[in-house]
């Protein structure tokens, strides 16, 4: 579903851009960042390191042909950050109710160059409607900022699943 082909190369041992992302991320009031990048298959997004909360994300994104997650990979293509104010009024596309999540509202924004998609960056808070459009664009930035380093990892070691976005060579 995803527009691009996978990349795949991988090795293992180097510097990771998002061991700065806590400490980047901590800016935005009331929120807690995920990062999501994809796992060895370049369509699922599954989570890596968290922040701000005790339990790890659990979330896992398969973004195959039949993906009931088309608003992630809309989000993805197009390169802008998503907020949904409450989520249990307004529930994103593939949402479990019957899954604890403990938060109420969110915003995701790609980790992407203009040649690849690596992941996406999720910030949550608690209570409805505590992130706003100035943290969606905030968060834009961080991610943009974000793939530049993921950039400069991939181009040295290939260290991390992307997709090339068809076009773009």
């Amino acid at each position: 579903m995803l527009v691009g082909a996978p990349q795949t190369d991988r090795v293992s041992g180097s510097s990771n851009p998002e061991t700065e992302l806590g400490a980047t991320t901590n800016d935005v009031p009331s929120g807690e960042p995920h990062p999501f990048e994809f796992g060895d298959d370049c369509k699922t997004l599954v989570p890596k390191e968290h922040h701000g909360r005790s339990d790890v994300p659990t979330s896992r994104f398969n973004l195959g042909a039949d993906t009931p997650y088309v608003e992630i990979v809309t989000m993805l293509n197009t390169h802008k950050a998503v907020l949904y104010d409450d989520v249990d009024e307004q529930p994103p596309q593939g949402w479990d109710p019957t899954h604890t999540h403990g938060y109420r509202c969110f915003v995701r924004a790609p980790i992407r160059s203009k040649r690849h998609i690596y992941g996406m960056l999720t910030v949550d808070a608690p209570e409805p409607g505590t992130l706003g459009e100035t943290d969606a664009e905030l968060l834009s930035t961080v991610t943009t900022i974000l793939a530049a380093g993921y950039a400069a990892q991939h181009a040295a070691s290939r260290i991390w699943p992307s997709l090339l976005v068809v076009g773009s060579e």
